[in-house]
């Protein structure tokens, strides 16, 4: 063998130092990073120090070999049997039990179905011990499952990203969260005592998303107070279709970037220290079934940002609230985008304000945008626009 075909056959990975390699793991699902046990002696022990771990149900899936078994298809489209998966809890258990990081980066649970809730909290509990950084949960088919106590007062949680409902109890102190920059949450008919006060008491939030599904039982405040807060993203839904909700959110973010709003409900918003906005995306969901009352919140919503630099207006939007009652001489924009569907293609026949110097609009995927400025044309051919 000559001096080529030794070094083809020499395996340089395994001479890396456990920390490289325990890095190059991270990145893959805990299954696959455990896997590697199996190469070499020197690989065997590697992933018991993984900073990150990961674990998807869907990549523990058993076969299927009742036709009558009920099946479950997610949002992604992945479809598989609804009851519990023992082989896959039981993975999870002892993958915490065997790995010893002191501390780590990044724990993600992906399941639908738990024979056990306990095993849940067993399982938060033990990274809650070990100063976890992220955590991103999703449990499918468990409706309100509490989350431990001491997940709230956590120092090193930087990054909570909870995909289902969840409940949290919110500390007597009234500190929540101290060093949480991220936060991502599903909200199913949530009650006041949580909505009024969570998004007011996490000091170092930046990054906030909000989907909430609400009904009309009862009126829900949504009070976001934050003077850390640069991006805020709200999706709100209602089970009770054209309903004359009187839900409010309240926003207090001076330092508030980016803005981006799913409404398909039309809740009331209100903004207190109103920022300069970098970038708003507003997307409302109208209907001939509306009331005046949801056009005129819509409306209202609109005309209140007019300190954005970069607005994103849906076709629902724009019918709600005209152009030409949203580009206003006394508005500030400097660039603005109009997603307008074809079907709503009437609309770009409205009047244009002669300060609107920076609109947008062409073709793309089925949407029209609209691009103007101070030397292009304000002329419409056929349902597209003439840009010169």
């Amino acid at each position: 063998m000559n001096e080529h075909e030794s070094l083809s056959k020499e395996d340089r990975t395994s001479q890396l130092p456990d920390g490289i390699l325990c890095h190059i793991l991270s990145f893959l699902p805990a299954k696959y990073a455990l896997a590697t046990c199996i190469l070499s002696s020197r690989w065997r022990f590697v992933w018991t120090s993984l900073p990150n771990l990961c674990f998807d149900e869907r990549l523990h899936m058993r076969p299927v070999h009742d036709q009558h078994m009920g099946y479950i298809f997610r949002k992604d489209g992945f479809c598989f049997s609804e009851d519990p998966n023992p082989v896959f809890e039981n993975f999870v258990t002892r993958v915490l039990l065997l790995t010893s990081p002191t501390a780590i980066g990044k724990f993600s649970l992906d399941c639908w179905e738990l024979s056990d809730l306990t095993h849940f909290r067993s399982w938060v509990d033990s990274i809650i011990m070990r100063n976890v950084r992220e955590i991103e949960l999703f449990l499918g088919s468990h409706k309100l499952v509490r989350l431990p106590e001491g997940i709230c007062t956590l120092k090193t949680l930087e990054v909570l990203k909870l995909y289902s409902d969840f409940v949290i109890k919110i500390p007597p102190s009234g500190l929540c969260f101290p060093s949480l920059k991220v936060l991502s949450v599903v909200l199913e008919y949530p009650d006041n005592n949580l909505t009024e006060r969570l998004f007011s008491i996490c000091p170092a939030l930046e990054d906030l998303s909000i989907e909430g599904h609400l009904d009309d039982k009862s009126v829900i405040n949504f009070n976001i107070s934050s003077t850390t807060l640069k991006r805020l993203c709200l999706s709100f839904t209602n089970v009770v279709a054209y309903s004359n909700n009187e839900h409010k959110v309240m926003i207090t973010a001076p330092d508030l970037e980016l803005l981006n709003i799913h409404d398909f409900c039309m809740v009331s918003y209100m903004f207190h220290e109103l920022p300069s906005f970098t970038k708003v995306f507003i997307d409302i969901f109208y209907d001939d079934g509306w009331s005046w009352v949801q056009s005129g919140c819509a409306q209202r919503l609109v005309n209140s940002l007019t300190k954005a630099k970069f607005l994103v207006l849906s076709a629902d939007t724009i019918y709600v609230s005209p152009l030409h009652h949203v580009l206003r001489p006394s508005w500030h924009i400097l660039f603005m985008f109009l997603s307008i569907y074809l079907f709503r293609f009437n609309l770009l026949f409205c009047s244009m304000p002669a300060s609107s110097d920076n609109i947008v609009l062409k073709l793309i995927d089925g949407t029209i945008s609209v691009t103007q400025g101070n030397s292009i044309a304000k002329s419409f051919i056929c349902n597209l626009l003439v840009l010169k």
